[in-house]
């Protein structure tokens, strides 16, 4: 599965701004990759170590700190991953790519709780396991 992750900063007016601003702004840029045949996974939360700055002759210097970042991830559509491998690659590796997820991107998966790992698993029609971390969220929900 092909993935892209892109930073989201939401920017709003101090003092006219409100939750509302920064959902229509997360929806805009959701649509936005959705026309272009990215579907919406999710949105993470990353940290990152700022590594400290020394400064010149230890004058100046700035401490090391965390920062944390949004990132929405992103996956390839089936269909628009049909497409681009049959433009990119030709008719028949495309027709490889569609027998593929015609065969997993669809119905009849089961959704288990291995027993010896205790993670939730899909096993998809074509006896593939994918792991939880793979799985929509919104099949993992009862």
């Amino acid at each position: 599965m092909e993935y892209k992750v892109i930073p989201f900063v939401a920017s709003i007016d101090a003092n006219k701004g409100n939750s509302n601003h920064v959902a229509e702004q997360l929806e805009s840029l959701i649509k936005n990759y959705t026309t272009q045949g990215w579907k919406y996974v999710r949105l993470e939360s990353v940290s990152t170590f700022v590594q400290p700055e020394s400064g010149c002759f230890g004058l100046g210097g700035k401490l090391g700190f965390t920062t944390n970042r949004q990132m929405i991830v992103f996956e390839k559509s089936c269909s628009n991953y049909v497409f681009e491998i049959t433009q990119k690659d030709g008719f028949l590796k495309g027709l490889k790519a569609f027998y593929f997820r015609y065969q997993n991107c669809r119905g009849n998966f089961e959704i288990f709780k291995n027993p010896i790992t205790n993670k939730t698993q899909i096993l998809l029609p074509t006896r593939i396991v994918i792991d939880s971390d793979e799985i929509a969220e919104r099949l993992l929900i009862n």
